[in-house]
């Protein structure tokens, strides 16, 4: 076999190879730190007082105090559907949180109805924040809410002692069927978080086009007459 490689080419084939190989073993990195982060244990609740001195995003809480009767709704989109996501106000130990207590779709929001309760509620502290610029602004003129802005939520509950976060509540079952469903904003993991197996599945991606980089090298050698096989002489 005889092989004349063309410089140019063989520079950016083997910059653009050690690209794709290094994003197929990255994310087999975190398929694998995915499987180990799944088979430990799972984090134990948070204590209130640990959520008053260091609370920081997705901690697990269980608290126990009163939930207000008056709710505010804030657009949102699940399931394809428009709706709300219900927020209240939630009283312990001295502090006053915003709780999300789940979503409804748009007519069942229309007939929901909230009452005044002492419960214990498990979920997750989230942080809030505007999505991007061009996002609808609320207006709390006219109690109308895009996205959860604490400070002006909290005025909706005359209380200007707001925390910095609020707590998603797990699982709700604001229709009282009896079936509480996951709140889809109460994922411990990350509202942006990718199974495992989708991981795997990249790496094998990128590593598959890596290879079908080389293949494609060694094609144009071939076709320009710059690799040959000659049979040896008898």
């Amino acid at each position: 076999m005889k092989f004349k490689p063309m410089p140019i080419l063989t520079i950016f084939t083997m910059e653009l190879f050690c690209f794709l190989l290094s994003f197929g073993n990255w994310q087999w990195r975190r398929y694998q730190y995915k499987l180990a982060s799944e088979a430990a244990l799972p984090a134990p609740y948070a204590t209130a007082q640990m959520v008053q001195s260091f609370p920081r995003e997705f901690m697990k809480v269980q608290l126990s105090g009163e939930i207000s009767e008056k709710t505010i709704g804030v657009f949102a989109t699940a399931n394809g559907q428009t709706g709300y996501r219900h927020f209240a106000q939630f009283k312990t130990e001295g502090r006053n949180y915003l709780i999300d207590l789940g979503w409804l779709n748009e007519a069942d929001s229309k007939q929901f109805a909230h009452e005044k309760a002492t419960k214990t509620i498990e979920g997750v502290l989230r942080s809030s924040h505007r999505p991007n610029a061009f996002f609808a602004a609320n207006q709390p003129e006219r109690h109308l809410y895009y996205w959860p802005e604490l400070s002006l939520l909290a005025r909706e509950f005359a209380n200007s002692s707001y925390q910095e976060f609020y707590v998603a509540v797990s699982h709700s079952d604001l229709k009282n069927t009896g079936n509480p469903t996951p709140n889809p904003w109460a994922d411990s993991k990350g509202a942006s978080y990718i199974e495992p197996a989708r991981h795997l599945g990249y790496a094998l991606t990128w590593w598959g086009l890596a290879i079908s980089l080389i293949g494609v090298y060694i094609a144009m050698h071939i076709k320009a007459g710059l690799i040959t096989f000659r049979s040896k002489k008898e």
